[in-house]
């Protein structure tokens, strides 16, 4: 199983899913935002060091903890939420697929709404995360740097 940034409880404390959603429902989404999203916004070299140190049982500190407790943890958290709320309409059960609020197979507009509330919190956090990052040193961090020989016509010239 991958080594997730998150618990199921750190989503139920930040979002109004339910303290008594089974764990085992959030896990796959936590997943998911971790590996769609936090990845892409991280970039792999960053990603991959938080995840090895974490995996491996090995504390972050410094610019890494900060990181990760401001923004990361955050981001995962409404990610996750936002996949969580859309995805989890639909219950597979021993009477087959219940459809717990619509009757056309698509989740209800409310349902749409807060999933992409919660997409916008992501985003915002990503937006104060990338701003905080533009003078970050950290070696594995390089979306924020140009070559020196560059242009701001784009990067080939």
């Amino acid at each position: 199983m991958i080594q997730l940034f998150i618990t199921p409880e750190n989503v139920k404390e930040l979002t109004t899913i339910s303290g008594d959603t089974d764990n085992d429902l959030i896990l796959p989404r936590i997943e998911d935002a971790q590996t769609i999203d936090i990845e892409r916004v991280l970039g792999v070299a960053l990603y991959e060091k938080i995840y090895n140190d974490l995996d491996n049982s090995v504390a972050l500190t410094g610019e890494y903890l900060k990181i990760f407790d401001k923004y990361i943890s955050k981001m995962c958290v409404y990610f996750t939420a936002h996949y969580f709320i859309l995805l989890n309409e639909t219950k597979v059960s021993n009477t087959g697929n219940n459809i717990l609020t619509s009757d056309r197979w698509q989740p209800s507009q409310k349902t749409v709404q807060l999933s992409e509330e919660y997409k916008a919190m992501a985003i915002s956090v990503e937006s104060n995360f990338r701003k905080y990052m533009e003078k970050s040193t950290l070696p594995e961090w390089n979306f924020c740097k140009k070559d020196e020989e560059t242009t701001n016509f784009n990067d080939l010239y």
